[in-house]
């Protein structure tokens, strides 16, 4: 921040000097390259609508001056051009942002022809920035050449003199790995998240002040991005150190790095969740909420859409903590936020209203509220399928999870026929998935098979409904013995599951040996957040003691008086 500050002042005085001066040829770029300079310091101090003004007044002066001399001044306009993308980006102002970003590239392209030593690294920073600019309008297809041609010419670049452009492949690799990522194409994006980070921190070691805004980005790019492989454990540490340098980094700067210090509070409360750490999440989610409804007060153009994501992220965290009712005002904001943002521009925005509205309905579904949850599951489903069908390795997980819950939605309105079709298909999707990514989308899978068996044993096709049920077990025991806070409630639902329909094909005894494991495998995260597991608990012991009774074996009685204690706890809780 200081050297900003000084920057300012340096700036200022040249700039003062320079109104003394009368305008000419050769004092108006330097009075336009002043202003340049400036903006991009307010950019780094936050301050984007100052920073903007100036932007655009260095384009004003460079214009005029390539007029009148077409030779010069080309390489100031292309960088001035850049850097008013970069503010109008900043602002929430993305469709205005790609004009400047494109013909930044034109310009660049055009001067490396003629002298590829001394543009082609401007050239690969333009590419990178028109890149971002593409994919913050939703265009990622066509993201995708320039942020590879950006990652080749700083690969080359780097080779040749790496103390100059390790930095700017670095840069130029984060944004490679977050394209693929958001293209679906995860696997080839671990590479180079992974190089990334590794040439940051190298960096950072050296000039922490420097590089240690970057190194926070690309930890908190690869920490999303192991935990969309599966790789849930390992993407905790990257999350948390992101956090704690950015909040160092906030502390100093609260207008330049209170965005990104929300941004990593969110991923962090992301996988706690994962981790099955549930209690842990919801300070970071409410942290992250309340930072972006500060800055989308001041800028909402620019900070609405992060809001609506912390919305939903805090609406599912209070509901796996047995909090529902406190849930709904968010997940509702957030769907109001991004129905406002995708009538605006749907292609960057349409996913992101998709998830809310999946939100919604499970929210909605959690109080009672089915019938008014049926709506926005349905809406959820057509957005995707419609997304999926332009980009299926980005959209079709999504779409399976859909199909899931409005399976699930139709089957609580009595609609079981109708139910089927959507929990077959969700099943489908996420078999393939799981076929070319298992540590990813096995837990989806085993999900989405107790949902079909729900719906098969709700049609009375109990013979057809056993073996998914057996296979969710299956697949969720190994997932519960790595990970037991995760996945050990979802192994307690499939046993549930099976368990009715072990007791609908007359074998009870096997149903209550199910519901018995169900209940041991819960028991630990009952005690721990009673709240949340309440409700799925009572109904396994109910269910238990009905099949035991029905099957003449008395139940376990060991079992259950652990379970009465924590019972009793909740309705007696301490003064």
């Amino acid at each position: 921040m200081n050297d900003e500050l000084q920057q300012i002042r340096l700036v200022g005085q040249e700039l003062g000097e320079l109104s003394k001066a009368q305008p000419s040829l050769e004092v108006q770029p330097r009075l336009a390259a002043c202003l340049s300079n400036l903006a991009n310091a307010l950019g780094s101090l936050g301050r984007r609508n100052e920073a903007l003004v100036l932007a655009k007044g260095a384009i004003e002066i460079y214009r005029a001056a390539v007029q009148k001399e077409p030779g010069r001044f080309g390489e100031e306009l292309a960088g001035s051009l850049n850097n008013l993308a970069n503010r109008l980006s900043e602002l929430g102002r993305r469709s205005e942002a790609l004009a400047p970003a494109q013909e930044a590239v034109a310009l660049y392209r055009a001067l490396a022809q003629e002298n590829p030593n001394a543009f082609k690294p401007n050239l690969a920073r333009s590419l990178n920035n028109l890149a971002n600019r593409l994919s913050e309008l939703g265009r990622r297809s066509e993201a995708l050449a320039p942020a590879q041609e950006a990652v080749e010419l700083n690969r080359a670049l780097a080779r040749q003199n790496p103390d100059a452009f390790q930095s700017d492949l670095a840069m130029s690799l984060n944004n490679l790995a977050a394209l693929l990522s958001e293209l679906g194409r995860r696997a080839e994006a671990l590479a180079p998240a992974q190089k990334a980070v590794e040439l940051r921190r190298a960096l950072a070691r050296q000039n922490p002040d420097a590089f240690q805004p970057a190194l926070a980005m690309s930890l908190n790019n690869l920490a999303a991005l192991l935990s969309e492989l599966g790789r849930r454990a390992e993407a905790l540490a990257p999350a948390q150190k992101a956090v704690e340098l950015r909040r160092a980094l906030a502390r100093q700067n609260p207008d330049a790095f209170q965005p990104a210090l929300a941004m990593s509070l969110n991923n962090l409360a992301n996988r706690l969740s994962e981790l099955g750490r549930r209690s842990e999440a919801l300070a970071p989610a409410q942290e992250a909420v309340e930072l972006y409804r500060a800055l989308a007060r001041q800028n909402p153009d620019a900070f609405q859409p992060d809001l609506a994501s912390a919305l939903n992220n805090l609406a599912i965290g209070l509901s796996e903590l047995g909090r529902r009712s406190e849930a709904l005002a968010p997940a509702q904001e957030a769907v109001e936020l991004r129905r406002a943002l995708a009538r605006q521009n749907p292609d960057a925005f349409q996913p992101a209203l998709a998830m809310s509205l999946n939100n919604l309905a499970n929210r909605l579904s959690e109080l009672g509220r089915r019938s008014e949850a049926l709506a926005p599951a349905q809406e959820a489903v057509e957005l995707y399928r419609a997304l999926a069908r332009q980009n299926p390795d980005a959209f079709q997980p999504y779409l399976a999870g859909a199909l899931n819950n409005l399976a699930n939605r139709l089957s609580e309105l009595g609609r079981r026929s109708e139910a089927l079709a959507p929990a077959q298909e969700a099943v489908e999707l996420r078999r393939a998935l799981a076929r070319q990514n298992p540590d990813a989308f096995q837990p989806a899978l085993a999900m989405s098979l107790n949902n079909l068996a729900n719906r098969l044993s709700e049609l009375g096709r109990r013979s057809e409904a056993l073996a998914p049920a057996q296979e969710a077990v299956e697949l969720y025991r190994p997932l519960a013995r790595q990970n037991p806070d995760a996945f050990r409630p979802d192994l307690a639902r499939s046993f549930g599951a099976m368990s009715q329909v072990l007791a609908g094909l007359g074998r009870h005894s096997e149903a209550a040996a199910a519901l018995a494991e169900g209940i041991d495998a819960l028991q630990s995260q009952f005690a721990r957040l009673p709240e949340a597991f309440a409700p799925l608990m009572e109904t396994l012991v109910q269910l238990y003691q009905e099949a035991a009774q029905t099957a003449g074996i008395e139940p376990d009685e060991t079992l259950l008086k652990h379970v009465k204690e924590v019972f009793d706890r909740l309705e007696k809780p301490s003064s």
